[in-house]
């Protein structure tokens, strides 16, 4: 028994809602038939899931089988599904997708003979059940390729190999709900429509001829009666792919009289009208069935490709923009390189500036050559050069206070230079992380793009088509769902053309699309700003903050504070506290904040943002500079908190009576190049509060806090802030800043 445990908690192979589920859809896949036999798709997919689930398909399939009175009828498959339980039971999570479909092939084929022979079935009976066996193998395979793929990449894709197991896996579906009938409608056609018309509103008459041509196969193997009137479907659906530009209701109409019009040209009869019976209820799903969020699901490689590109370009056009104050950098920073360098040889230099004016040069170096040159090596090695060491060196020469002058301007020179090499590497130094840095944020935004993103093309079209109808002047547009299957829409403006208000521009999506959406504000870059109009996030935060100034109110405030969203799912509160008091600390920790809105909001990763601003912070001007950044990143669509420190004091998390502090040494922004900030992420749940510090708020205040939290009026975060403020000032003379925020389900 404690081993089945432990295998069970080492696979989580499923709930007890899946359990339920399992059971139940048995009963459909149990009374399905192909070609009058009984159906093996129970079998393919017990050999395709956990063994709970397999247990649970085998339960479900032995009561319908029970309740039927197809025990006899059915028993190779009774015996096959218990072959294959225990085959799961005993290899599931040891072999591959190939593998799995090998052993459920034998034992559908091993089933097949024993109880052939053991019942005495006509050898043609049971060669029809070995043959069965195979394709029970092929289901399988094809179901777990499907599966696999999906677990991966979160979407199926169309193109390839994993189109054509998803294929495979259609007939299935279709095999199965086409034994599902209720009066005169079937709901294999009926799904079968649905899916026709939605293949044929987004891949035109390609994907419509190739749905239909799918359907029609599925309900024939299953009924050759119910398939005669199907096979129009392939036709129908490539024709009506011709208009996939239109709307909905009038795809519906026309796939509707198309198909009508054949089966008049078939024969009207009982058949026909049904299959018109459930054309029209499959067209009716289609109309109002929401397309939107099931095409997220679907893409075709080759057909994501071009948007793909487009928002790369359109992406990457825009944080150039926003990257255009470190290339302004790299330009101040190459003039310098370009200086020339300086000479090593001081004797040799003194030597041309004095002695070649000299009236006895040709004494000194041409009779005393070996002396006089001893004696400048000399001095040339010397930290200190005066009259006095002159005299020793050169007993002869008549313009000592000039060489001795010379000399010492010329070290005094080359330390100089000496300094400016130092801090000419620094700035290389700089330089290169910065360069690494644009690297690494532009390879970020590719990554992103390239395996987070699943493009939708006719939705994409759609909105450009409603944009073009309202007038509204773009320069492109892309939408896309992430891959948490959020539907994103990022639109791009010149200045000079964005004349609607973004709201207004989100209003017109959501009421054609149907869907709630929702924007933040809009985001300037050069002559270009970006607006992100996204589905409604699961949770919203509410945030509020107060300051006060230290023990000199005369002076602005060093601490700076902003919260914001970055049009992807998160909310950022930020707290910057620059070196001092004062103006100048003002300026530090607004310059801090600005920069790194501005590139979170460019779509830069934030870990590479901070990167950003650190150099930025060290390269602009020789006096000690820094500010601490004090970071929470709150995602709206999970509600985990990340929180990310850099020099920065104390965050508390309040969580029913309990206040949790959260703290870890890190260097400010400013100081050190590779700057590398603290960072832990944990639930931020409903009615949690999250109380953000400045460092003017001394430890001995938390107890205070606590107070305040617990008090009252703990609900209302504008009292929170002001009133432990107030408290603070009682114990601080630095700059206080206090921020708060809470979750909410939307």
């Amino acid at each position: 028994m404690s081993k089945i445990q432990a295998v069970l908690r080492k696979h989580q192979y499923g709930s007890v809602t899946g359990i339920v589920v399992a059971i139940l859809f048995s009963f459909v896949l149990a009374n399905s038939t192909v070609a009058s036999f009984p159906s093996p798709i129970n079998v393919a997919i017990a050999g395709a899931v956990s063994p709970i689930y397999a247990i649970s398909v085998f339960i479900g399939s032995v009561i319908t089988y029970f309740m039927t009175g197809k025990v006899y009828l059915s028993s190779i498959h009774i015996f096959a599904l218990l072959l294959v339980v225990i085959s799961r039971w005993i290899f599931y999570g040891k072999l591959n997708s190939h593998q799995s479909a090998a052993i459920t092939a034998i034992c559908m084929a091993f089933s097949s003979i024993v109880l052939g022979i053991a019942v005495g079935y006509d050898k043609s009976i049971t060669a029809i059940f070995l043959c069965i066996s195979v394709l029970t193998g092929l289901g399988t395979f094809f179901i777990l390729e499907v599966v696999e793929e999906f677990k991966k990449n979160r979407l199926f894709l169309l193109n390839g190999t994993s189109g054509c197991a998803l294929a495979v896996v259609y007939i299935l579906i279709i095999i199965t709900t086409s034994s599902l009938s209720l009066s005169i409608i079937n709901i294999g056609r009926i799904f079968g429509t649905f899916v026709v018309l939605s293949a044929a509103k987004r891949y035109k008459h390609i994907g419509g001829s190739i749905c239909g041509i799918l359907t029609s196969t599925g309900v024939m193997i299953y009924s050759k009666d119910l398939g005669a009137t199907s096979v129009l479907l392939g036709v129908t659906g490539l024709v009506t792919g011709f208009f996939s530009e239109f709307g909905k209701l009038t795809i519906a109409f026309f796939f509707i009289s198309i198909n009508a019009v054949g089966l008049m040209i078939i024969g009207i009869n009982e058949a026909a009208f049904r299959m018109e019976m459930d054309i029209i209820l499959g067209c009716i799903i289609f109309v109002y069935a929401p397309t939107v969020t099931l095409n997220k699901f679907f893409v075709r490689t080759n057909e994501a490709e071009e948007y793909i590109a487009k928002l790369v370009f359109s992406r990457l056009g825009f944080m150039t923009n926003s990257l255009m104050s470190v290339r302004r950098n790299a330009e101040s920073i190459a003039k310098m390189l370009n200086k020339k360098k300086v000479k090593n040889d001081i004797g040799n230099e003194v030597c041309e500036r004095i002695c070649s004016r000299c009236r006895n040069k040709l004494i000194c170096w041409d009779s005393n050559y070996e002396k006089t040159n001893e004696g400048f090596n000399r001095m040339s090695t010397k930290r200190k050069v005066s009259i006095s060491t002159v005299a020793t060196e050169l007993e002869n020469c008549i313009n000592r206070k000039g060489i001795a002058g010379e000399f010492s301007l010329i070290i005094r020179e080359r330390f100089q230079h000496k300094i400016a090499d130092a801090r000419l590497k620094e700035i290389q130094n700089l330089l290169f992380e910065q360069m690494q840095t644009s690297e690494q944020i532009i390879l970020s935004s590719c990554q992103r793009i390239s395996e987070q993103i699943n493009y939708d093309n006719m939705l994409t079209k759609q909105i450009a088509t409603l944009l073009d109808r309202e007038k509204i002047i773009y320069n492109s547009i892309v939408a896309y769902f992430t891959v948490a299957d959020k539907l994103v829409i990022e639109i791009y403006f010149e200045n000079q053309y964005y004349t609607h208000d973004v709201n207004e521009i989100c209003n017109i999506v959501s009421a054609e699309i149907d869907k709630n959406m929702e924007c933040y504000e809009p985001v300037h870059a050069g002559n270009e700003i970006k607006i992100i109009i996204s589905e409604e996030t699961k949770y919203r935060v509410s945030c509020s903050y107060d300051k006060s100034e230290g023990i000199d109110s005369s002076k602005p405030s060093g601490d700076s504070c902003e919260f914001f969203h970055d049009g992807y799912g998160n909310i950022y509160l930020v707290i910057s506290d620059g070196m001092g008091t004062g103006r100048l600390a003002s300026i530090e920790s607004r310059m801090v904040i600005n920069h790194f809105k501005r590139l979170i909001k460019a779509g830069v990763e934030y870990k590479l943002a901070i990167k950003m601003v650190n150099s930025i912070m060290l390269s602009k001007s020789n006096e000690e500079n820094f500010a601490t950044l004090d970071i929470s990143k709150i995602n709206l669509d999970s509600g985990k908190l990340k929180l990310i420190k850099s020099g920065a004091s104390s965050t508390l998390i309040k969580r029913g009576d309990t206040l949790t502090m959260i703290n870890s040494p890190s260097f400010p922004i400013g100081i050190v190049s590779d700057v590398e900030p603290f960072e832990k992420e944990i639930n931020f749940e409903e009615d949690d509060i999250l109380i953000m510090l400045s460092d003017g708020v001394e430890e001995s205040e938390y107890n205070s806090i606590k107070q305040v939290l617990l008090s009252q009026r703990r609900s209302n975060l504008k009292f929170i802030a002001s009133e432990i403020c107030k408290r603070a000032q009682n114990t601080s003379t630095d700059d206080v800043t206090v921020m708060l925020a809470r979750i909410h389900k939307n």
